[in-house]
């Protein structure tokens, strides 16, 4: 099942509830908006605290971390690759950066979610 928790204040609670058996969790955040990805960065570490708090073993979810509007970086980007890069290898996060209006790194982020799903990751 894939589930878009959206990422608005409002639904922070449900995500935990959605996703606390989840394999892989899909963390998307805006190039372009260092607030998008300091909000992904809470939300990631309430996920992580919440699994942990059920007593769920945290290493059963693999997360990604996803850039996403790279066909937008041009025009004020906010989130550099090599942050993020450095988080994700310190957390031991996947990472991909995407585009949904071109389909950059699209496919590949989906790879990754299947690889890791399957236990290839």
């Amino acid at each position: 099942m894939i589930w878009d928790c959206a990422g608005a204040e409002r639904y922070r609670h449900l995500v935990l509830a959605f996703t606390r058996d989840a394999r892989v969790a899909v963390a998307v955040y805006d190039v372009s908006s260092r607030k998008s990805f300091e909000e992904l960065l809470r939300t990631v570490e309430d996920h992580a605290d919440g699994v942990r708090a059920v007593g769920l073993s945290l290493g059963a979810t693999h997360y990604i971390l996803v850039g996403n509007k790279v066909d937008l970086a041009g025009e004020g980007r906010e989130v550099e690759r090599a942050d993020v890069e450095e988080v994700a290898q310190r957390m031991g996060y996947g990472f991909v950066e995407t585009s949904a209006k071109s389909g950059e790194g699209v496919k590949r982020l989906f790879e990754m979610v299947g690889d890791l799903a399957v236990g290839k990751g």
